[in-house]
């Protein structure tokens, strides 16, 4: 557990739930995103869950070290993340997203296919800025998921590739609810 967030016994009990929890928030409040899909929102949110609950489940980074991604993480999650890259390609990448807009930069994040390794990163207690509240089906390709932040702004890169590798073909961040 991160020294602000919550158990990952008790996130995926939230997972696996569909009501509105009555407890307060941590941190700093539930940031909401609006989530397109291209096809299904049920199939995609259905995704989110398996892939966020298979992580969760790991309990660490060390628990997946030097194990193949597959046997721990759904198969279809695997195949829509990137391949590894060299320092080189890392240190480039970064140095282009930094001259660009924020509202590019956002663009460039939710069209760069994360690898495994760099998903994983922010699953780590030190790491974890964000935790699942709740989500919502509001038609055949919308859903929400609400998320509890401890701090603002946070990096929600992760949870943007989480949501595009599930299905998302427009995710939007509404802000605080």
């Amino acid at each position: 557990m991160s020294e602000f967030g919550i158990s990952r016994m008790a996130e995926l009990d939230r997972i696996s739930r569909a009501e509105d929890l009555k407890d307060p928030p941590i941190g700093v409040g539930v940031v909401r995103y609006q989530v397109i899909c291209q096809g299904s929102a049920f199939v995609s949110l259905e995704r989110v869950k398996e892939a966020l609950s298979s992580v969760l489940r790991l309990g660490s980074w060390e628990a997946i070290e030097g194990k193949d991604p597959n046997m721990v993480l759904p198969r279809w999650f695997v195949d829509m993340c990137g391949e590894e890259l060299s320092s080189e390609e890392r240190i480039a990448w970064l140095e282009k997203w930094r001259k660009l807009s924020d509202a590019e930069r956002t663009l460039a994040e939710d069209q760069r296919r994360w690898s495994v390794n760099d998903w994983l990163y922010w699953f780590e207690d030190e790491q974890r800025a964000w935790f699942w509240r709740r989500a919502q089906v509001l038609n055949e390709n919308e859903y929400t998921v609400d998320i509890e932040v401890i701090d603002w702004p946070f990096p929600s890169g992760a949870l943007r590739w989480l949501l595009v590798a599930s299905g998302a073909k427009h995710v939007t961040e509404i802000g605080f609810v």
